[in-house]
């Protein structure tokens, strides 16, 4: 993963296709929601991960921490980002 975040600051377009939410969390900068061929969420990740009910409608969840960010009302996707905001 540290190389796919390598080449995409090196300019590279990286695309990852998963069903853990965490790699997700940690790594894109956009993310596409599919079911059953359909798009039903496409945008930053943090916005697409604000949206529970539409995760939900394709058996998804956010990771515990993205969870917990959502309920706080703040906008961290990992660990570090948390400390950051709940810090400030």
């Amino acid at each position: 993963m540290e190389l796919l975040k390598r080449l995409n600051k090196q300019g590279h377009t990286i695309i990852i296709i998963t069903h853990s939410m965490w790699v997700a969390a940690e790594y894109a900068e956009r993310t596409m929601v599919l079911k059953e061929g359909r798009i039903l969420a496409d945008g930053p990740t943090r916005a697409v991960f604000a949206d529970e009910a539409r995760l939900a409608e394709a058996s998804l969840r956010p990771p515990s921490l993205v969870q917990l960010s959502n309920w706080l009302g703040t906008q961290a996707l990992g660990v570090e980002q948390m400390v950051r905001e709940l810090r400030s």
